[in-house]
């Protein structure tokens, strides 16, 4: 009974420490599901490796724009596309930090300890600074997000 209590007691904490500060906003993940499927193959590459460098660089907004717009394959687009790209490669990154949050309770829940906790709530705080600079961006994009799907489509 004691174990269970205790069991109760770590993973309560550790859903305390899974709390994430600020959320991302619905519509960019139906822009994403909307854009992702009819994208250029080359930018949607771009697109998840660019994910993955996130995780590592931690890139605000701004300083991913300025990555992206040093892409070739970007060169010819407009500001408001590689906005929309950014905010494409910060919601792929979330969904990445998704999968690595439950991964990390189910390895929590096998072999509870403070490492565990710890990388736990990191990967909460960088969802929580990637939910907020999608917030930035979305707010921030000049034009309308069909018309950036309609600028990236195959």
């Amino acid at each position: 009974m004691k174990y269970t209590i205790l069991l109760t007691l770590c993973l309560w904490t550790i859903s305390g420490f899974a709390q994430v500060n600020s959320s991302m906003p619905p519509e960019a993940n139906i822009f994403y599901n909307k854009a992702i499927e009819i994208i250029r193959p080359e930018i949607k590459k771009l697109v998840h490796t660019s994910a993955m460098h996130c995780k590592k660089e931690k890139p605000d907004a701004a300083l991913l724009i300025t990555f992206l717009k040093r892409e070739t394959i970007l060169k010819k687009l407009s500001h408001a596309d590689i906005e929309g790209i950014a905010v494409l490669v910060m919601v792929q990154a979330t969904k990445n930090t998704d999968e690595e949050l439950k991964k990390m309770v189910m390895l929590l829940r096998n072999n509870p300890g403070q490492e565990s906790i710890d990388a736990t709530k990191a990967l909460s705080d960088f969802k929580s600074f990637l939910a907020y600079n999608i917030n930035l961006l979305m707010d921030k994009t000049s034009i309308s997000q069909e018309s950036v799907i309609n600028n990236l489509k195959q």
